[in-house]
């Protein structure tokens, strides 16, 4: 009995510490650019989302999107969002019409999915798209890490993605 006890408080441990869900917000502010690419060019409109994924890739929840007619261009995060089975979500997101100039962008992730649910401490990608085309435009994938430890991120500037900085603040 007393095994079955200890076997019983390891197991719960196990799997409390691989559940863990630290709560937490990451704060997220980029700078857009144009995408540099040669075609259909509507620049300086634009249309913009930036969005949480896990490690594996599997879609999260939409933080910003901009975007109307032309939203069907951001090629990645709409099929994120349609592998979720919820395409284009929205859902708790800042969203807007077609971005007409580029400018400072801010966003946060509450550490909840789009369902509303706590998701568990791990490795996070923080996606951003950014199109000024007819199709594909730019994509940036930033990993973080969710959990105890603060972790500030501010990396190089890239096509359509300037000023870069993205702060794990865990509670």
């Amino acid at each position: 009995m007393k095994r079955l006890i200890i076997l019983m408080v390891i197991c719960t441990l196990l799997v409390t510490g691989i559940m863990a869900q630290t709560e937490g917000m990451l704060q997220v502010s980029v700078v857009t650019a144009p995408t540099g690419k040669e075609g259909r060019n509507y620049a300086p409109k634009h249309c913009v989302a930036i969005w949480i994924e896990n490690e594996s890739g599997k879609y999260v929840k939409t933080l910003l999107a901009y975007g109307q007619i032309r939203i069907n261009n951001l090629k990645d995060w709409g099929s994120a969002t349609m592998n979720s089975g919820f395409p284009y979500d929205r859902t708790d997101a800042i969203t807007g019409a077609t971005s007409t100039a580029h400018d400072t962008l801010q966003c946060a992730w509450d550490c909840s999915d789009f369902n509303g649910k706590q998701v568990p401490d791990g490795k996070y990608k923080l996606m951003m798209e950014l199109t000024d085309l007819d199709g594909k435009g730019n994509t940036l994938t930033i990993l973080f890490t969710k959990g105890k430890n603060k972790e500030i991120l501010a990396p190089s500037d890239e096509t359509s993605f300037k000023n870069i900085k993205a702060e794990w603040i865990p509670m």
